[in-house]
């Protein structure tokens, strides 16, 4: 993503109901409402939509779902990367992500990816 564009991310819930709220999250803090940063929900489906991006923009982007009425909630995260339009792309960089997981305490883990560029990987 470049330095400029505009970004959505949408997050769907199936049988979400009334009473829940989804809270955006950028490196774990509340996103603020503001011009900049607008939210939308139409019925179960929420979007966080960001007029235009910039370096400082990068991070991880999270979606809580709480309910209201219970301690119940889900969180779902990804990765935004934005590079600045007058900077050389990363080298190495990321052609795709490692996929979340949902383990059992103790459970195991393997997570793979795909990188691209002329730098040396290990």
């Amino acid at each position: 993503m470049l330095e400029g564009d505009s970004l959505t991310l949408e997050c769907s819930c199936e049988g979400v109901a009334e009473d829940m709220d989804l809270v955006w999250l950028r490196n774990n803090k509340e996103i603020p409402e503001n011009p900049d940063f607008r939210r939308e929900r139409v019925a179960n489906a929420f979007k966080l939509i960001v007029a235009e991006v910039f370096p400082e923009d990068s991070g991880v982007f999270s979606a809580l779902l709480k309910s209201k009425s219970t301690a119940d909630q889900v969180l779902s995260s990804c990765s935004v990367i934005i590079q600045a339009r007058d900077e050389e792309p990363l080298d190495p960089n990321f052609v795709q992500f490692p996929h979340g997981l949902n383990l059992e305490e103790g459970g195991k883990a393997k997570f793979s990816c795909k990188l691209s560029g002329s730098t040396p990987m290990n």
